[in-house]
């Protein structure tokens, strides 16, 4: 599982690759097997969170929906967050809709 998931932390925009744990995205305690298809890496924080309710996980590996507590899709906030960094660090100047961010969001 932890090579399928790259020996890193299924979260979106979380750069741990150091204290993995296995996770069960239907809960054990609730009746959930332990079967890859119901298993991710997470670190020990994304874990702790997910268990604390700060992070949503649902559905099955490779078709996951990560979200926080107020239900924003992470996935596509991670992905708004690279575009606006790659628009900044090549210094782009040019119009709205020709930066990463504006392709992204079109």
């Amino acid at each position: 599982m932890q090579r399928r998931d790259g020996y890193r932390c299924s979260t979106p925009g979380c750069p741990h690759h150091l204290y993995l744990q296995t996770h069960h995205i239907h809960y054990y305690s609730h009746g959930g097997k332990t079967v890859p298809l119901n298993l991710l890496t997470l670190c020990s924080a994304c874990h702790r969170s997910v268990h604390e309710g700060r992070l949503k996980i649902e559905g099955t590996p490779g078709k996951l929906v990560f979200s926080d507590e107020q239900g924003r899709n992470l996935q596509q906030k991670w992905r708004l967050d690279m575009a606006d960094w790659l628009d900044m660090w090549i210094g782009w100047t040019g119009g709205e809709f020709d930066c990463y961010r504006g392709r992204l969001a079109a």
